[in-house]
């Protein structure tokens, strides 16, 4: 399946915001048509896998387009319980989820 991925990249953590993203540079939204693309979800684990293979490179040649390289094969994971960013359960300081939000841990139930 082809698919278009819009992706939010940042150079490093020092760059990384909660919330949304209007515009900027670091860190920036990469859009670009993908294949293969493919979701998979793991309720035993409740992590959820989206690979994808990313688009090959040319460059250009004398009677057109050359091809330089395949496109490289991509994936991310995360939780399918909780929010859709990892920014809120994780422990930048730590380098961690926080307590409850690592691979094969139950999130803390909200009371009330």
């Amino acid at each position: 399946m082809k698919a278009w991925l819009v992706t939010w990249e940042w150079g490093n953590d020092a760059a990384a915001v909660d919330g949304r993203i209007l515009c900027g540079h670091n860190p920036w939204l990469h859009a670009r048509i993908v294949s293969e693309f493919k979701v998979q979800s793991d309720d035993n684990t409740g992590l959820e896998t989206i690979s994808w293979k990313e688009p090959d490179a040319y460059k250009p040649g004398d009677e057109g387009p050359i091809k330089t390289s395949n496109g490289p094969l991509r994936q991310i994971v995360w939780r399918i319980d909780g929010p859709l960013s990892s920014e809120s359960i994780w422990d930048r300081a730590k380098r961690t989820f926080k307590p409850g939000w690592g691979p094969g841990e139950s999130p803390p139930r909200r009371l009330g």
